[in-house]
């Protein structure tokens, strides 16, 4: 069996940190790693540096700084979305339920999928507000489908 080093401790709290901050800002970032899309993107280069963004992401690990690794996950987020909205802003979910007034209905999948939107860096602080300001207001008037009732 041949003999190997133990691991440095140093550098596997370096590691550990960065995972923590990747947890933290991109929680989904361990099933990301593992896809194709991914894989593929990180072949690519980056339009200012001209390095890849694989020697980008494999510097920022090797030097712990979590920043840059989190802007290289939320780029591909970014990439990957613009790809499927085919380059439309992000909003709100358009909605076809209306109630009674003609007022939009929100739904519980809304909810997540911008709340999901919003943890990977792609909803503006902006578009959030407004967000949270509609999502309240149909919270009062009973305006979300599949929602928990308000009590007052």
């Amino acid at each position: 069996m041949p003999w190997s080093p133990p691991p440095d401790p140093v550098a596997m709290a370096g590691r550990h940190k960065l995972e923590q901050a990747l947890d933290r800002a991109i929680p989904e970032w361990r099933e990301i790693n593992q896809r194709p899309e991914w894989l593929q993107w990180l072949r690519t280069s980056h339009p200012y540096s001209g390095f890849s963004h694989q020697q980008l992401l494999d510097d920022a690990v090797a030097t712990g700084n979590s920043h840059r690794a989190i802007t290289l996950f939320r780029s591909f987020l970014q990439h990957e979305a613009k790809q499927a909205a085919g380059n439309a802003q992000f909003g709100p979910p358009p909605s076809s339920q209306r109630d009674a007034s003609g007022r939009r209905v929100v739904t519980r999948q809304q909810i997540t999928e911008m709340h999901k939107r919003r943890m990977r860096g792609l909803v503006s602080d902006q578009d959030w507000m407004r967000w949270e300001a509609e999502l309240g207001a149909a919270m009062r008037e009973g305006r979300v489908a599949g929602g928990v009732p308000v009590v007052r």
